[in-house]
């Protein structure tokens, strides 16, 4: 979506103040950005890209990038098995994965496939997304949660890059038919398929309610 068409679209005043907010706030952010490295929010020295500013280099021209983004370590968990798959199915392509916390950083580094770039996400402001946009240009963007950046998305959308929300529903299930899915390959316990072939056999034929994606206590 060129910038001159969102600018039209209903809701475009609020995308400027938006965007004029955050160029204001820029200098503030900085400050604490600083503020939680000391405190170890951020992570000690990486935490300039957050500001867009690369530590790695980009992979040669002409060499597909996808870009994966993950806010925390649930979504970040579960973009692997995706990324897994994509770079079975096209070895061609390059893989940048981003997060936001420095918790998730400490699990997902260790967990990604070899070959994988691993950087902090930008904050949305105007000027750390075209320094992150302007030196990884990647070719498509993959967004694993529900949550909506529009400095990155409208500024990806007007660099050409191809921006796809991905919302993962338990095993990929419509909200109509529970069946039993899973993207790429997980790694699992020994017992776990023979518990999943025994769950599949109990609700066999049955409706299905579940809660998925829940926090110990929220079930009571």
């Amino acid at each position: 979506m060129p910038m001159s068409a969102a600018r039209a679209l209903p809701g475009s005043a609020a995308y400027r103040l938006y965007r004029a907010a955050g160029r204001a706030a820029s200098p503030l952010l900085y400050l604490l950005l600083r503020w939680r490295r000391l405190r170890g929010l951020e992570h000690p020295f990486r935490w300039r890209e957050r500001l867009g500013e690369p530590s790695c280099p980009r992979p040669p021209l002409g060499t597909p990038l996808l870009w994966f983004h993950a806010v925390s370590l649930g979504e970040g968990l579960a973009a692997i098995p995706v990324i897994r798959r994509c770079v079975q199915q096209r070895p061609d392509v390059a893989v940048l994965m981003t997060t936001t916390t420095v918790s998730a950083f400490n699990v997902i580094k260790d967990r990604l496939p070899s070959g994988i770039i691993y950087q902090f996400a930008p904050l949305d402001t105007s000027a750390a997304v075209d320094n992150f946009l302007g030196y990884w240009s990647p070719d498509a963007i993959f967004l694993m949660e529900s949550e909506l950046w529009p400095n990155l998305i409208l500024s990806a959308a007007e660099k050409g890059s191809t921006t796809e929300a991905i919302r993962f529903q338990l095993l990929q299930a419509s909200p109509f038919i529970i069946h039993f899915a899973a993207v790429g390959d997980f790694d699992v316990p020994e017992k776990e398929p023979i518990l999943l072939e025994d769950l599949k056999l109990q609700v066999a034929n049955r409706p299905v309610w579940m809660a998925s994606s829940i926090h110990n206590g929220e079930e009571e």
